[in-house]
């Protein structure tokens, strides 16, 4: 947004390792976590993240896939949840779902749609 003071933006980002602790043929169950972090343009705050998610395959090519997160970023907490259905092929993914996330008191929330690479 154009403002009198300039401009208004906002950056998040995180990056996370994840650690496969359970599967079966058509589901897999995954956690792990990492660092988010967010920058508004006068500052960048830190902040951990942890996650739990599944996997479903219940067709060929089908998957659905859901994530539950929640951690801090510099003094506020975080929570996320998100969830899509795709069509895999190969190393490749069309998706499209939803994302809900929560920085401190501010919600964010609306569609998804995206490609991805998975290996």
């Amino acid at each position: 947004d154009r403002l009198n003071e300039g401009d208004d933006h906002l950056l998040l980002g995180q990056s996370d390792v994840s650690w496969r602790f359970a599967q079966g043929s058509a589901v897999v169950f995954s956690t792990g976590g990492g660092v988010r972090w967010l920058a508004d343009g006068v500052t960048t705050d830190v902040g951990v993240d942890l996650f739990y998610g599944v996997e479903v395959w219940p067709i060929a090519p089908l998957v659905l896939r859901a994530q539950l997160a929640g951690g801090r970023v510099g003094h506020a907490g975080v929570t996320e949840a998100w969830g899509h259905a795709g069509i895999a092929w190969r190393h490749g993914e069309i998706f499209a779902g939803g994302r809900w996330l929560k920085i401190g008191s501010v919600e964010f929330a609306g569609p998804v749609v995206g490609v991805g690479a998975h290996w």
